[in-house]
């Protein structure tokens, strides 16, 4: 059978076009392999061994995330058995500077620091009444521990999460101490009573503070501030101050120096958010004017009721003349008393709506 001119054309065409492909296909073949050298070449998995107290801190923490964000690698914990220690993975260079920063940040971490810190006096004899007290708290925190009974301190030297677990423990058994010199709040009377009252501290209109005189406590009160009066003289100040502890602390405003009983509310390094439970207001103080308070000091309810004048709630910036208007109808140091109607009870935030009436006259007309 005789083969035409475009037969051949065509085969030759084949031939040329299928090798022309596997020549092509062989290329980029061959490119991929030379671009996975080169990668494989570049990238880098970087041991850094830690200790093993410091993994937890580590992968809690947020400077993993930094570290890779900032150098565009990935840092995880190796799973290989063995001692504990995590892989910088990535591409060079940027795998050998994210790994230079992550051991910075162990090494941080894990470099020893020395704290301390000072105990009153009554607290530190309790504390060393158990004569395993330091031995159990450097095992528990890993702290090496130094008490100083003359100069009421305790020194810790750790790493920094062991300083802290030192100070978490140290908290504890103070509030510990504490809870066992605790006052009864006073209960909010229900909605809709009404009740006789000294409005004994006032910041606004819309928060001040009434002491109830159905109680039958003001002479027992008076008593008690001349106790705490004299036991402060006798007493160190200084207490650690956990949120809730109960305790004495001068009024800011009281020139004679005199201690209230109050309550911690926030504790903020070293002062304390107290709250005093007898007459009312709030006061940010140094830990150090607190005093301990003894059973006998506790044996009283707290006084002060927290209050917001009705049909004024909302209202934040009071004009001066305002303020002074309402103290004046409701003078504490002239002892004005009170009729307080409780429009709305709320028990959870220890805090009242009422209507005030000064010899049957409502107060709140009289300020606006």
């Amino acid at each position: 059978m005789n083969v035409s001119k475009y037969q051949k054309i065509g085969a030759v065409v084949v031939v040329v076009s299928s090798s022309f492909v596997y020549l092509w296909y062989r290329f980029r073949r061959r490119e991929a392999e030379w671009m996975r050298e080169i990668i494989q070449s570049r990238y880098a998995a970087i041991k850094v061994p830690v200790h093993a107290d410091l993994v937890q801190e580590l992968l809690s923490g947020e400077g993993i995330q930094i570290l890779e964000d900032k150098f565009a690698v990935r840092i995880r914990l190796d799973d290989t058995p063995g001692d504990p220690q995590f892989l910088v993975c990535g591409l060079q260079p940027s795998v050998s500077k994210a790994a230079e920063a992550f051991k910075n940040v162990v090494e941080k971490i894990s470099a020893e620091e020395t704290d301390e810190i000072f105990v009153p006096s009554n607290l530190l004899q309790h504390f060393l009444s158990d004569q395993d007290f330091a031995r159990n708290l450097e095992e528990l925190s890993g702290c090496n521990i130094s008490i100083s009974e003359n100069e009421l301190k305790i020194e810790m030297t750790g790493r920094k999460f062991q300083l802290s677990e030192c100070r978490v423990y140290l908290k504890l058994k103070s509030e510990d101490y504490y809870s066992k010199f605790s006052i009864e709040l006073s209960e909010l009377p229900p909605t809709d009573s009404r009740l006789n009252a000294y409005v004994s501290a006032v910041r606004s209109p819309t928060c001040f503070w009434v002491q109830a005189i159905q109680t039958n406590h003001v002479h027992d009160l008076d008593a008690l501030q001349d106790a705490l009066a004299t036991y402060s003289r006798k007493q160190n100040c200084g207490i650690l101050p956990g949120v809730g502890v109960f305790c004495a602390v001068p009024y800011v405003d009281d020139d004679c120096g005199g201690y209230y009983r109050a309550r911690v509310v926030e504790s903020k390094c070293n002062e304390a958010l107290i709250e005093y439970l007898d007459y009312g207001d709030t006061a940010l103080v140094n830990w150090t004017d607190l005093l301990e308070l003894r059973p006998e000091h506790c044996r009283m309810p707290s006084q002060a009721l927290e209050c917001c004048l009705f049909g004024c709630e909302g209202t934040e910036n009071w004009p001066g003349e305002s303020i002074k208007s309402f103290q004046k109808l409701t003078s504490f140091d002239q002892g004005q008393m009170v009729t307080v109607h409780v429009v709305e009870s709320d028990p959870t935030n220890r805090r009242m709506t009422v209507r005030l009436f000064n010899k049957g006259v409502e107060i709140r007309p009289r300020i606006l």
